[in-house]
């Protein structure tokens, strides 16, 4: 988990899964927004951004969730993206997010909170497919896998854009920020369900670019 709440959108500091090749997929990190193309035209620029909000209930003081909340909210709506991934959202966050911003929500709850939801702009956007799966093998959900410390939840959703009639895929992924052998897998397991079109895998993976657990992805 990300041990420091951050208050606005920063540049990348961990690894992608997917190459900026002319291929219209791509990967971001926590913190980060980037614009991607679902059919290479500048009419169909499609911004996607993401950032892990930090659970609330860990901190006290400065950093509750009580207290840097209205600056998660202003940092997500300077970033106005037309599609968001957000890790660490638990319990009542949802529902403060949801309330305050813009957005309709895809989101999948275990016993503990909605951790990986999508946000997508509604006008731009319908939703042609959506779901779930856990970074385990066969992605059975509830699992703690491999030497991780949590489970671990993936988000995804196939967006049909208004504007050009094209659907893109999004992912949002939180990694392991124990386990190597977690990570690692993950990126296998995530990379085998890439879809063959455009797509987007966005989320916090817990190491730094070019690491052995993001060079262990092949590129789509």
């Amino acid at each position: 988990m990300t041990r420091h709440p951050r208050t606005d959108l920063e540049r990348p500091t961990s690894g992608a899964l997917a190459s900026e090749s002319d291929t219209p997929s791509r990967a971001l990190s926590a913190g980060s927004h980037r614009e991607a193309r679902t059919d290479g035209g500048a009419a169909s620029t499609v911004r996607v951004g993401t950032y892990n909000v930090r659970y609330a209930g860990i901190d006290e003081g400065q950093f509750a969730w009580e207290q840097r909340r209205d600056a998660v909210v202003t940092a997500i709506r300077r970033a106005d993206a037309d599609v968001m991934a957000l890790q660490e959202v638990w319990l009542e966050q949802l529902p403060n997010l949801r309330d305050r911003l813009n957005y309709e929500w895809i989101a999948h709850p275990d016993a503990s909170g909605p951790h990986t939801p999508l946000a997508y702009k509604p006008t731009r956007f319908t939703v042609a497919d959506e779901g779930t799966f856990g970074l385990a093998p066969g992605g059975e959900r509830g699992v703690i896998a491999w030497d991780a410390h949590f489970q671990r939840l993936v988000t995804h959703a196939t967006l049909r854009d208004r504007q050009t009639d094209r659907t893109f895929t999004v992912f949002s992924v939180h990694f392991d920020h124990e386990g190597t052998t977690a990570r690692r897998e993950s990126a296998r397991l995530l990379t085998d369900r890439l879809p063959d079109g455009p797509c987007v895998v966005a989320g916090d993976y817990n190491c730094e670019s070019g690491s052995e657990r993001i060079a262990d992805s092949p590129n789509p």
